[in-house]
């Protein structure tokens, strides 16, 4: 509970115009995983309707790497009609896979990009309805097993 009205959670949340009449607090409880296949950072619903993928292979982190060398690969994407992936571009590959290759293959991509799409819909009509636009944050991992898995989702209010 302290950490919600620290001097610093509190001078945050003015800063980026957050009630702090409408701050809760939660715990997430969410499996930690081992051998990941691919870590990413997320964000939805940018300028245009641009969603943007920070991906890196294995289990290193694309916020703070172990390795500083390691380039994540920066790719975009449209929500198309039909909610199909439309114009996937490649920003920056990274620097952990073959060159040509990219972190996510088309089928992962849709996986991914349709659960997006659907958790972004939930939270655009049910949870986040006064925040328009919304764009959302999310932490996502690939488990060793294939599957893709949300960990995290949060308001983005950041920049483009």
């Amino acid at each position: 509970w302290a950490s919600l009205w620290n001097e610093r959670a509190f001078e945050e949340r003015a800063y980026y115009g957050i009630d702090h009449r409408k701050v809760y607090m939660g715990i997430a409880v969410d499996p930690s995983f081992v051998l990941e296949t691919a870590n990413a950072v997320a964000v939805t619903n940018l300028d245009g309707g641009v969603y943007r993928i920070v991906s890196q292979t294995g289990w290193l982190s694309v916020v703070r790497p172990e390795d500083p060398l390691a380039v994540a690969e920066v790719l975009t994407f449209r929500r198309g009609a039909g909610d199909v992936v439309d114009d996937v571009q490649v920003l920056v590959p990274s620097t952990l896979v073959p060159a040509g290759e990219t972190v996510w293959t088309p089928e992962q991509l849709a996986t991914l990009a349709s659960l997006l799409f659907q958790v972004h819909d939930h939270f655009a009509a049910a949870v986040y309805a006064d925040i328009a636009p919304l764009r959302l944050d999310l932490e996502v991992k690939r488990t060793v097993d294939g599957r893709v898995v949300l960990k995290q989702v949060r308001p983005y209010l950041g920049g483009n």
